[in-house]
């Protein structure tokens, strides 16, 4: 993805978390849940700074939705 490239080249580490949500509502939009939890899980590692405060705890609580879905999804099959 271009935007994954350009932030990483310029060390923007917020650009890379917002776009790592950006690319696992895609893949949860497509039924891809356990692809969506990878991608969320290893935005996770990118940094822990205080300046991405507020999007770690987005990607957390997404994180937590998707567990969730994935559960329901092991009930049902």
């Amino acid at each position: 993805c271009k935007l994954e490239k350009f932030a990483t080249e310029r060390d923007l580490p917020g650009i890379r978390m917002q776009a790592a949500l950006l690319k696992s509502e895609f893949y949860q939009n497509h039924g891809q849940l356990k692809d969506a939890h990878a991608i969320l899980v290893g935005a996770l590692d990118i940094t822990d700074s205080l300046g991405v405060a507020t999007l770690r705890r987005m990607i957390s609580d997404r994180i937590q939705e998707i567990d969730c879905l994935l559960h329901d999804e092991e009930i049902i099959s």
